[in-house]
């Protein structure tokens, strides 16, 4: 059985490098292979209609001739074609929500002329993966007809094999950082919801740490002996940013869009080890006690901040998270469903 995974966005050279194909796609698909499929990644751009394939998951796939030519041939040959998205970018209706328009960032025609050809596109395919359920009710009131599954997001399959590191544990002696982690652009809005709690705990404790890393635009208030910002790293580098971690800070500002998000950093932090505080998001929700703080004001921010000062209730909270995360996000899990899926006995 042959499985290919086909990346749909713009930049060919970039594609393996791109956070979501990396959790999407190579995370399932390396999974995958631990269970005997044989697997492979290409982009669009280079596919041909003669490559011998059993499934093909298109992801974030967008209407074209190209994509139209290339799926009914190899539906000629019996070929399953299926997608994977992972945001809410398929509904043309809800183009104002996206974080490119909010954060002004792309003029509001482009981004409506991409979620109409994503829609488009989904018309093509026989059946789609959505890494949250609210993606598939909202899917399911667009295409009531057509097949959805839920695939959640997981730990990182290449994460598996290393130690827990003992030495990135709070300790009262050490300094404590919290960690914000924007893999895009597109966060200063969602930023600005933890923004003046976080400066305010900052400022009353001030041999707390806030370390940054990727883009941000927005301006912290602080000394700057308290704020490190750094650029964005590879997915190969980022396991230690997030081992940084005392508290991790996943903000988002309350939005439609936003609604549809996966816990992703939630699952990263747990996985290390580290409690994430992160606004009320329906996939946050089945993550209780398993490293998500889910806050509904500001006040709440700097109330959990604080509590997590405290040497013994940050132990006892972070105990076990790793274990209590893989019971619901373990990658070699999910893998097996796809593989029950490719079956036809699930």
């Amino acid at each position: 059985m042959h499985i290919l995974y086909v990346a749909c966005n713009s930049n060919v050279n970039l594609y393996r490098e791109d956070g979501s194909f990396i959790y999407r796609c190579e995370n399932v698909g390396l999974a995958l292979l631990e269970l005997g499929l044989t697997i492979e990644f290409c982009h669009l751009k280079d596919l041909s209609s003669t490559k011998k394939v059993s499934v093909m998951i298109f992801h974030r796939p967008k209407f074209s001739l190209r994509l139209i030519s290339l799926i009914y041939f190899f539906k000629l040959r019996g070929v399953r074609i299926w997608a994977d998205f992972d945001d809410l970018i398929f509904d043309p209706d809800y183009t104002a929500f996206s974080p490119a328009i909010l954060n002004r960032l792309k003029p509001y025609d482009n981004i409506y002329s991409l979620y109409k050809s994503h829609k488009k596109a989904l018309f093509l395919v026989d059946k789609v993966f959505f890494s949250t359920q609210a993606l598939v009710e909202h899917f399911n009131k667009i295409f009531p007809d057509k097949e959805c599954i839920w695939l959640p997001n997981a730990v990182h399959i290449n994460w598996l094999s290393q130690p827990k590191d003992m030495s990135s544990s709070y300790l009262a002696s050490s300094d404590p950082v919290i960690t914000y982690l924007p893999g895009s652009r597109s966060h200063d809005r969602d930023f600005e919801v933890f923004l003046a709690p976080l400066q305010d705990f900052l400022a009353d404790f001030k041999y707390v740490k806030l370390q940054i890393t990727g883009p941000l635009a927005i301006k912290v208030t602080m000394p700057a002996t308290q704020l490190i910002h750094k650029d964005r790293v590879n997915f190969a580098d980022y396991h230690n940013e997030v081992k940084q971690a005392w508290v991790n800070l996943a903000p988002l500002e309350d939005t439609p869009f936003t609604r549809c998000k996966s816990a992703l950093k939630v699952i990263e932090g747990a996985y290390w080890g580290k409690p994430t505080i992160c606004s009320k998001l329906p996939d946050a929700e089945r993550l209780n006690d398993r490293g998500a703080i889910i806050v509904s004001d500001t006040v709440d921010v700097y109330a959990y901040l604080k509590k997590f000062l405290d040497e013994g209730f940050y132990h006892h909270y972070c105990q076990q998270l790793r274990e209590k995360i893989l019971e619901v996000a373990d990658i070699r899990v999910i893998a097996s469903t796809v593989v029950k899926l490719i079956d036809g006995s699930a």
